[in-house]
């Protein structure tokens, strides 16, 4: 995977927020019944690059797939599929005029709905490979791994499996978020910044850990702003469900804010300390450009992707973004971690139907307002469609996501505290159990100063945070009591086992905390 040269900077930042394989692995005879029953997972690939997918390929095959993979030209594979696949993976690279080079797989380019003049007139979108009934939308989830070298699979590969194997814990209901500023205004900035806290507190489900980081100086979540990055790479470092980023974007990174004439953001650079460790758990980059993995050079997607310890795959958009398409779409997905994907291509495709779907008025005429199409009215359908095809997978779309399955736990009070039991589920070797209550957000500094900025946040996002408790002891029944009110969450986890239960410890009416 290519890695770029990155020069953080400001300007430009555009706005957001041919043979059959013969590798074919059922598990049963080809065409019997029990592999037709199975999901297909489908690879197209070169050559060149095929051999180094094999682990992968058997590990999807372990996980109950079909696989089918094909070393032909895309425009035919996707008429060789033995039937419709459940998910399409694409390894190998794009680049203009390198038709021949022996890591090329071709993408497909759409004609963009310009709200500016001055903005791309196609973009490439893979995503439109999974239009197999050419309505012009997707029926599958697409992804790619951009690689160019065995080497470059490799890597990836390693990780993905890495990811999966990987033994739940309570880490993996993390959710690291960051939000840039959106330079729009002082009233739209203050707006984003208050909606941003509202949907960390209300529109995330109540068994997810969120850490906020704001670019904002006027937002308690904000920090100081030369850490940022930093702070968001010990955040991916300790593991999560899933990562967001929302704000402005380049190729070559993501930008957070400018501060005494410094901007600050993150890019290749500013993610080095991901280049060894563990996984990181799938980042959806909700800015313009960021996953244009059709250009010179690496973008800031690949450019994660290709660090071992950096995240598993990255969601990102191959052109220009509009903040309320981005907008829409950063509240469904959040709504869909409650829902039943259990893989990263289901949840993205869930999260792209629902927000071709949501209306938000209020939104609308303040974020329609903020880019111009002239003296025309901006067509919002036709910024849903360029969003639904512009947003490319980097990484494998089967990838599995660590959503927490619901157990069996009740809560009761019992004089000045509350009794909770839960039922120890198959295969859970541990149980984790902490308490989140309401607490105030802080206010931000007048003026910000570093080591008051870091004391904010710190209380800022503690305000979020479940706090631990003591849990059972080593064969001792699932039970517990807690001498406060607030939200008590369980967590359950073992081999292959995460497994959540979220009581509420009300206090007595007319009682505070």
């Amino acid at each position: 995977m290519r890695m770029p040269v990155i020069l953080p900077r400001v300007r430009g930042f555009a706005c957001c927020g041919a043979l059959l394989f013969s590798m074919l692995v059922p598990a049963s005879g080809a065409g019997s019944a029990a592999a037709e029953a199975k999901p297909l997972w489908v690879v197209v690939t070169t050559p060149t690059l095929s051999e180094s997918l094999k682990p992968l390929v058997d590990k999807r095959g372990k996980d109950g797939f079909e696989t089918q993979v094909l070393t032909q030209p895309i425009d035919k594979a996707v008429k060789a599929f033995a039937r419709r696949p459940s998910y399409l993976l694409i390894v190998g690279d794009w680049a203009q005029g390198k038709e021949r080079m022996p890591w090329f797989v071709a993408s497909k380019r759409v004609q963009a709905y310009q709200w500016r003049s001055d903005q791309p007139k196609e973009y490439l979108s893979d995503v439109l490979w999974g239009d197999l009934n050419g309505d012009g939308a997707p029926e599958i989830p697409v992804g790619r791994i951009p690689a160019r070298t065995a080497e470059d699979v490799k890597l990836c590969v390693d990780k993905i499996l890495a990811w999966e194997r990987h033994e739940p814990t309570v880490d993996d209901l993390r959710m690291p978020v960051w939000t840039g500023a959106p330079c729009f205004g002082p009233e739209i900035d203050s707006l984003a910044v208050t909606q941003s806290i509202e949907v960390m507190q209300n529109g995330v489900p109540k068994w997810a850990q969120p850490t906020l980081i704001a670019g904002d100086v006027t937002s308690p979540f904000c920090g100081w702003p030369a850490e940022q990055a930093a702070t968001y790479t010990a955040e991916l470092k300790k593991g999560g469900l899933i990562a967001l980023m929302m704000g402005h974007g380049s190729r070559e990174g993501f930008f957070s804010m400018a501060f005494r004439n410094t901007p600050f953001g993150y890019d290749g650079r500013a993610a080095a300390q991901l280049d060894k460790g563990n996984p990181a758990p799938p980042l959806v980059i909700f800015a313009c450009y960021t996953g244009d993995f059709g250009g010179s050079g690496a973008c800031i997607a690949e450019s994660l992707c290709g660090m071992a310890g950096g995240p598993v795959a990255v969601i990102a958009a191959t052109t220009e973004s509009h903040p309320l398409t981005n907008y829409f779409a950063g509240t469904c997905i959040l709504q869909q971690l409650s829902g039943k994907a259990r893989r990263l291509g289901d949840l993205w495709l869930a999260t792209q139907r629902a927000s071709m779907k949501v209306d938000d008025p209020a939104v609308e005429q303040l974020l329609l307002g903020v880019e111009s199409k002239g003296d025309q009215q901006i067509d919002k359908e036709k910024l849903r469609r360029d969003h639904m095809l512009m947003y490319e997978i980097i990484g494998d779309p089967a990838t599995a996501i660590m959503i927490p399955q619901p157990m069996e736990a009740t809560i009761k009070r019992d004089g000045a505290k509350w009794r909770w039991t839960a039922t120890k589920p198959a295969g859970a070797t541990k149980l984790f159990v902490g308490l989140r209550q309401a607490r105030e957000i802080p206010e931000a500094p007048q003026e910000l100063e570093a080591a008051q900025a870091k004391k904010t946040f710190a209380a800022a996002n503690s305000a979020l945070a479940f706090t631990a408790l003591a849990s059972p002891e080593a064969g001792k029944p699932w039970q517990g009591t807690i001498d406060k009110p607030g939200t008590v969450r369980l967590v359950a986890t073992g081999p292959g086992v995460l497994k959540v239960a979220v009581l509420d410890a009300e206090p007595e009416p007319g009682k505070g905390n």
